[in-house]
């Protein structure tokens, strides 16, 4: 439980201080979006798994701002796109990674988080989304295994993507709103 704390709490630290440095007034849409995605997260480190509830969540609150808010300037159409477009996308690299190596590499739950971030972000800026999680997973696999090969010690074999995912997509949506 204790490591628990701690992991959240330095999320909370994380995505409050990428505010602050981008100067952006969080809504009560951008708390709770920031709640769900933090709580995605720790979740995925401790378990490799994201809850449901949380790509739910997330969907729910970008389908409100869609109807009601439109606080990301894209039109309807276009984040609709986004949350078709991506999923299957993630979807496609899931299977065929699957039949490719006989396990699994990316999990569902990161196919079902990107439902809500590709709602939330559109098709165009989810690819900012993909990009920047995909980078920052790969340059910390890439330092974590340099450091495992220096101390003589196993690398982890596999890491939580949502982290990632979740954490470009708050900077993602902070940018646009």
């Amino acid at each position: 439980m204790g490591r628990m704390l701690r992991l959240a709490g330095s999320h909370v630290i994380l995505y409050a201080a990428t505010a602050l440095v981008l100067v952006v007034p969080l809504s009560p849409l951008a708390l709770g979006l920031g709640a769900v995605l933090i709580w995605a997260s720790v979740v995925d480190v401790q378990t490799f798994e994201i809850p449901d509830m949380a790509s739910a969540l997330v969907f729910l609150f970008a389908l409100y701002d869609v109807l009601f808010l439109h606080s990301v300037g894209f039109p309807w159409w276009d984040r609709l796109a986004g949350a078709v477009f991506w999923p299957a996308i993630f979807w496609g690299i899931a299977a065929g990674y699957k039949s490719l190596r006989g396990a699994m590499g990316l999990g569902f739950g990161d196919v079902k988080l990107m439902v809500g971030i590709g709602l939330f972000c559109g098709l165009s800026d989810t690819t900012y989304v993909v990009l920047g999680a995909s980078l920052s997973a790969v340059i910390l696999l890439a330092i974590s295994r340099a450091i495992s090969s220096w101390r003589r010690t196993k690398t982890p074999v596999g890491i939580a993507f949502g982290p990632f995912l979740t954490f470009a997509a708050w900077c993602v949506f902070l940018l646009e709103i």
